[in-house]
């Protein structure tokens, strides 16, 4: 696989790669695909996809309250054999934009306190750790609570 040249985002088509994703990417705490079929077309969220090609590699998906001014990165998953390669990146640089361009005053994530890279690639946009959920996933793990202050757009 090459690097991704584009993210947009997901279709109806993309279900089937998007719930293949999700079960590689995690043992627990996994979205259903009927919830992210709800999450490709909701008003309340947004699923972007990133590509090579025209092969999904990974995906973030983007979620807030109405009216809120702060959104959540609910999940993100990148396809293992494509690791490494910056697509985590690019999905966050297309996450923080999105978010930044529709107002949103923050952007906020949980995310295991096992999971150092994950850790390390959230802190190197700026999110910082604010808070500590404990048992908060399936499997019993504890969970960083990071949160990012966004600058609005000029």
């Amino acid at each position: 696989m090459t690097q991704p040249t584009q993210t947009r985002r997901a279709i109806e088509s993309d279900l089937s790669r998007l719930v293949e994703l999700e079960q590689q990417a995690f043992s627990g705490d996994r979205l259903s695909p009927r919830r992210i079929k709800h999450w490709i077309s909701a008003s309340n969220g947004r699923l972007w996809v990133a590509c090579a090609g025209n092969q999904v590699v990974g995906y973030c998906l983007m979620i807030w309250r109405k009216n809120g001014r702060g959104w959540r990165l609910y999940s993100l998953a990148v396809d293992k054999s494509a690791r490494g390669r910056g697509i985590g990146k690019l999905l966050i640089r297309t996450a923080i934009a999105d978010a930044t361009g529709a107002g949103a005053q923050s952007m906020s994530l949980e995310v295991s306190v096992t999971n150092a890279s994950a850790i390390e690639l959230y802190a190197s946009f700026g999110f910082s750790q604010v808070d500590r959920r404990r048992r908060y996933y399936d499997n019993g793990d504890d969970a960083w609570v990071m949160r990012l202050e966004l600058s609005p757009c000029l």
